[in-house]
C-alpha cells in the first residue's frame, strides 16, 4: 500500500522522467525492468527534435506516434493497481506533450478505476486529474491570450479565465482530493488558484481550504509595474530561457535579447527604435537555437558587446543520452559593431568540450586588460579560458588550481577582499560550494567558509552584490531544495516552508558572514533565475527571483523584494505586480526608454516540452527620485570596465551619502545592462564620482556631474562627457484594441 507522501514523491518522479522522454535522443527502449522509471520509459522509441551544434533539424513523428508503447503497458496491466499506474504514465506523457484534452480523459479513467483501490489512491488520482484540468485551463486562456495580467497572482482582471469551465472542473477535483487525502498545502494552494482563474474566488472555495489574499505581505506604497510585452507585440513563447538587456548595435539605446532552450527555438533580438522594440532579422541569431542562458562582454576590446551562449540544463548523464549531450556546445558570437553577429567559437578555441550547463561569467582575473571566461558545467570539468589578447582562449583551469564542483549551476567573479584581484565562487547543486581567492599570480586557493560550503546544499542562481551599500561585495546564493514542496502557506502571509536563499554579508575584511535571517527572502522557493537592480531609485538594490520546478503542479509566484536601506527586505511581489505563476528563469534590469528608471525583462517557460509561455517586460512607472546613468569605458583596463567600482558622493535633504556600484551583468541567470543606472533617492547634488578601474588599478576622480543626466566616463579622459538624449515615448496597442486606438506608453506616465 502506497502512503500519501510516497505517492506524491512518485508523482514528482513521474513528471521529471516523462519530461526526459520528450527531449532525449532517439534510442532503443530500455530492457524490461521492475522499476517505476522503466515503466515510464518502456514505450519510448522516438524523438521530437535533435540539436546539432547551432542547427536544428526536425527528426520525429508526431508525439502521438509514441503512444502505442504506453498503450501496451496499459494492456499488459495484471490488476487494477497496475492499470491506474499505466494510465498515470500515459496521462503524464499526454500532458507534457500538449495533448491536454486527451490527458484529462486519461486521468478521468484513472479516477474511475482507482475507486476500489482505497481512499488515498483514489484521492491521488483526483489530484492528478485536477492538475491536468488546471493545466488545460491555463492552455486555453493565459498561455495563449497574451494579456498583460494573465497568470499574475492574485488572478484578477485579465487574469480571470474567459473559458472558465476547465478551472471550475479543477476546483471540483482538487476539493474531492483534499477530502480524501486530508490537508495538503500544495493541493490547497492549487485549489485556490483554480478558483481565482474561474472567477469564483473566494465563494467557490470551501472555508476550510480558503487562503486569504489579504494576508499577502503588502509592501506598503510600492509602485506597480505593468507588463507591456503584449502591447509591444512581444508575444513569442518559449521554454527555459534567459534575458539580456544591452546596446548591441551601438546606437546608445538598450536592445533586448530573449532565448529559449527549446531545441528549435532561435534567439530573439528586439532592437530599440522610436516606435518600440522591433524584432530583428539576423541570420546568425536565427541559426542559434536551444539557448538556455547568455551573457555579454566585449572580449576583443573593439568597443561592442559580444555574446556567449549556453546550452544544456537539467540533463542526465546516462549512456543513452550521450548523443544528445554531444550537441550541447556553447557558442561565442562576435559583434561587428552594428549588432550583426558571427560564430567565432572554434576560431577562438572555445569548442573544446561538451558544455552542458548554464553557468559562465566574464572577468579579467589576471589583470591584463582582457576579459577571461569561466565556465562550470553540470557534469563536466570546470573550464577557465584565459583571453590571449582577443585572439584566442586557452583553458588554464587545472594550472590555476580550480577543482570541479559537482553539478555547478553558477560561477561568479568578484573581488571580495578589495585587493584588486577577482575571486571566484562556484555554486554546487549536488556537492559543496567553493570560494577561491585569487593569489595574483594566475592561481587560486580555496578558502570556503564551512557554512558557505554546505549551505545551501542545492545552490542555484547566485550573485555578488553590495546589499548594504558599504563598498564591499556580499553574496546571495539561491537554495533549490527539492525535498520540500511549495504550499499555500507562504502565499498566505506566513513564513515559507521551503529553504530561503542564503545571504552572506562581507564584514569589511573579505570574510563572508551568514546573515540570512536579517536579509530574509521569505517565499523565494525553488529559485531558477533572478537578478537585482534598483526598482525604486533609492540607491539600494532590490531583488526579483524567477521560481518554479518542472512539474506542472509546481505553480508559484515569482518573487520581488524591496531593499530597505540595506537593513533587510520586504516582499513587494503583490504590490509590484511581479507574482507571475509561470516558470521563471532569466531576468534582466535596464533602462530601455532612458527615462531614468530601470525596466525589467523576465523569461518564462518550463522544461517540459508543452510548458511554453510568453516573456514579460515590466515598465517602471517612475517616481520623484533622482538618478544618474554612467557608461564606463576602460583603456588600460578592459574596454567594458567590467568589475570596476564606482563611488558617488551625493548631498540632499536627507544629508550626505555614498553610493557604491560595480560594473557587471548582475545575476547568474539573466544579464543586466553594463551601463550603471544608479538611483540617487532625494540627493540633489553629486559632489564627486570616484572610479576604481579594475585591472589597471588606477583611480579617477570626476566632478561637475548633475543628477538626472547620462554620462560617458572614460579611463583616459579627465572629465565625464554628458550625453544628451530624450526619453522615448513608444506608440503601442494593447491586445484587443481596435485599429486606430494606439496610445503612448512610457515610464514618464
Amino acid at each position: 500500500m502506497f502512503t500519501r507522501n510516497a505517492l506524491i514523491a512518485v508523482s514528482m518522479v513521474t513528471a521529471m522522467v516523462v519530461a526526459v522522454a520528450a527531449i532525449v535522443v532517439r534510442r532503443q527502449a530500455p530492457p524490461p525492468q521492475a522499476s517505476y522509471q522503466a515503466t515510464v520509459l518502456q514505450g519510448w522509441t522516438c524523438i521530437r527534435t535533435d540539436l546539432a551544434g547551432s542547427r536544428c533539424q526536425q527528426t520525429a513523428e508526431d508525439p502521438a506516434d509514441c503512444l502505442p508503447g504506453f498503450d501496451r503497458k496499459l494492456a499488459d496491466a495484471q490488476d487494477q493497481s497496475a492499470a491506474v499506474k499505466a494510465l498515470a504514465n500515459r496521462g503524464t506523457y499526454l500532458l507534457h506533450n500538449g495533448m491536454d484534452d486527451a490527458a484529462v480523459a486519461n486521468f478521468q479513467e484513472a479516477v474511475t478505476k482507482s475507486v476500489e483501490l482505497g481512499q488515498i489512491r483514489h484521492g491521488m488520482a483526483l489530484r492528478q486529474l485536477g492538475i491536468a484540468q488546471l493545466r488545460r485551463a491555463e492552455t486555453r486562456n493565459c498561455a495563449t491570450g497574451h494579456l498583460a495580467d494573465a497568470c499574475v497572482y492574485p488572478l484578477q482582471g485579465g487574469g480571470i479565465h474567459q473559458d472558465a469551465s476547465p478551472a471550475r472542473d479543477a476546483v471540483t477535483s482538487l476539493d474531492r482530493a483534499l477530502e480524501l487525502i486530508g490537508p495538503d498545502g500544495q493541493i490547497q494552494w492549487l485549489l485556490n488558484v483554480a478558483a481565482m482563474a474561474a472567477g469564483g474566488y473566494p465563494v467557490s472555495v470551501p472555508p476550510k481550504w480558503l487562503l486569504p489574499i489579504t494576508a499577502v505581505v503588502p509592501g506598503a506604497h510600492f509602485r506597480h509595474f505593468a507588463n507591456i510585452a503584449p502591447s509591444l507585440g512581444l508575444i513569442a513563447d518559449g521554454l527555459v530561457g534567459s534575458a539580456l538587456m544591452e546596446d548591441v548595435d551601438g546606437d546608445g539605446w538598450l536592445d533586448l535579447v530573449m532565448t529559449s532552450s527549446g531545441p528549435c527555438d532561435p534567439i530573439r533580438l528586439y532592437r530599440n527604435t522610436e516606435s518600440g522594440l522591433v524584432a530583428a532579422n539576423d541570420p546568425e541569431l536565427a541559426r542559434q537555437t536551444g539557448v538556455a542562458n547568455l551573457i555579454q562582454a566585449d572580449f576583443d576590446n573593439d568597443g561592442d558587446r559580444d555574446i556567449y551562449l549556453m546550452r544544456g540544463v537539467w540533463e542526465s548523464t546516462t549512456t543513452a543520452d550521450t548523443i544528445y549531450h554531444q550537441a550541447q556546445h556553447h557558442t561565442l558570437l562576435a559583434n561587428d559593431g552594428r549588432g550583426r553577429f558571427s560564430d567565432v567559437t572554434r576560431k577562438m578555441g572555445l569548442r573544446t568540450s561538451i558544455n552542458n550547463g548554464v553557468a559562465a561569467d566574464w572577468g579579467d582575473y589576471n589583470n591584463d586588460g582582457w576579459l577571461d571566461l569561466v565556465v562550470c558545467n553540470e557534469h563536466r570539468e570546470i573550464e577557465l579560458f584565459r583571453n590571449e589578447n582577443g585572439k584566442s582562449f586557452s583553458n588554464v583551469a587545472e594550472a590555476a588550481g580550480l577543482r570541479t564542483v559537482k553539478r555547478c549551476l553558477a560561477s561568479l567573479w568578484g573581488d571580495i577582499d578589495n585587493d584588486g584581484w577577482l575571486d571566484l565562487f562556484l555554486a554546487g547543486f549536488s556537492g559543496p560550494n567553493r570560494l577561491y581567492l585569487n593569489r595574483g599570480d594566475g592561481t587560486f586557493v580555496e578558502q570556503t567558509p564551512a557554512t558557505l560550503a554546505e549551505h545551501p546544499g542545492r545552490a542555484f542562481t547566485s550573485w555578488f552584490w553590495d546589499v548594504n551599500n558599504d563598498g564591499w561585495l556580499d553574496l546571495m546564493v539561491g537554495d533549490y531544495n527539492s525535498s520540500s514542496r511549495p504550499s499555500g502557506v507562504p502565499f498566505a502571509g506566513a513564513k515559507s516552508t521551503c529553504d530561503r536563499p542564503r545571504v552572506y554579508v562581507n564584514d569589511g575584511t573579505g570574510n563572508l558572514v551568514d546573515q540570512t535571517e536579517k536579509y530574509a527572502l521569505h517565499g523565494a522557493c525553488f529559485p531558477m533565475g533572478g537578478n537585482f537592480g534598483d526598482l525604486d531609485n533609492d540607491g539600494f538594490q532590490d531583488v526579483l527571483i524567477g521560481t518554479g520546478a518542472p512539474p506542472f503542479e509546481m505553480l508559484m509566484p515569482n518573487r520581488a523584494f524591496q531593499n530597505r536601506t540595506g537593513r533587510g527586505f520586504i516582499d513587494i511581489t503583490y504590490r509590484g505586480g511581479f507574482g507571475h505563476l509561470q516558470k521563471g528563469h532569466g531576468i534582466a534590469f535596464g533602462d530601455l526608454d532612458l527615462d531614468g528608471d530601470q525596466d525589467v525583462a523576465a523569461s518564462f517557460g518550463g522544461w517540459i516540452p508543452a510548458d511554453r509561455f510568453a516573456d514579460s517586460l515590466y515598465a517602471n512607472p517612475g517616481g520623484q527620485e533622482n538618478w544618474v546613468i554612467l557608461r564606463l569605458a576602460g583603456s588600460k583596463s578592459n574596454r567594458d570596465a567590467m568589475d570596476s567600482r564606482v563611488q558617488l558622493e551625493t548631498e540632499g535633504p536627507s544629508g550626505a551619502r555614498s553610493i557604491h556600484r560595480r560594473v557587471g551583468s548582475g545575476g547568474s541567470f539573466g544579464s543586466n545592462s553594463l551601463q550603471l543606472e544608479i538611483g540617487l533617492g532625494d540627493s540633489t547634488r553629486i559632489s564627486q564620482l570616484l572610479v576604481y578601474w579594475h585591472g589597471s588599478g588606477s583611480i579617477s576622480t570626476f566632478e561637475g556631474l548633475e543628477p538626472n543626466r547620462i554620462y560617458a566616463v572614460s579611463e583616459n579622459k579627465a572629465a565625464a562627457t554628458e550625453i544628451n538624449v530624450q526619453p522615448r515615448l513608444w506608440t503601442t496597442k494593447a491586445p484587443g484594441e481596435p485599429s486606430g486606438s494606439d496610445h503612448e506608453r512610457s515610464g514618464h506616465q
